[in-house]
């Protein structure tokens, strides 16, 4: 079965919406957009971030560096907004990863990017 945590938590001075809107944006984002996660490096939690400027389906996988995929952590159609995810280093079966270089990637309409991070046990 597959794992499927919808667990929000603060990471530093951050807090995860789990792919919900940021109340504290007063105006919509100007254009859609990857951030870098943040912590980078991190253990055992990090944030990924990205806005979306028209409404689109959306994916955000985590693929590890043989570019198998490691988690889904949205696979929706969302609205404009700014959104943050919080991944806990767990697989879709709820496994904890391993130590390492992993890939997030986002597929939308109007934007296609990949960035690396590193999760240190």
């Amino acid at each position: 079965m597959p794992y499927n945590n919808s667990e929000c938590g603060v990471i530093g001075a951050f807090s995860a919406n789990c792919a919900q809107t940021d109340a504290n944006h007063d105006e919509l984002p100007e254009q859609s957009i990857l951030n870098q996660n943040y912590p980078n490096p991190f253990n055992p939690r990090t944030l990924i971030a990205f806005n979306i400027i028209e409404p689109s389906y959306v994916s955000l996988k985590i693929y590890d560096v043989r570019g198998r995929l490691v988690r889904t952590l949205v696979n929706e159609f969302l609205e404009i907004g700014f959104y943050e995810k919080l991944w806990d280093s767990r697989n879709n079966r709820g496994e904890f990863v391993s130590s390492g270089v992993y890939y997030y990637q986002i597929q939308t309409d109007n934007l296609s990017d990949t960035k690396k991070m590193v999760m240190i046990r």
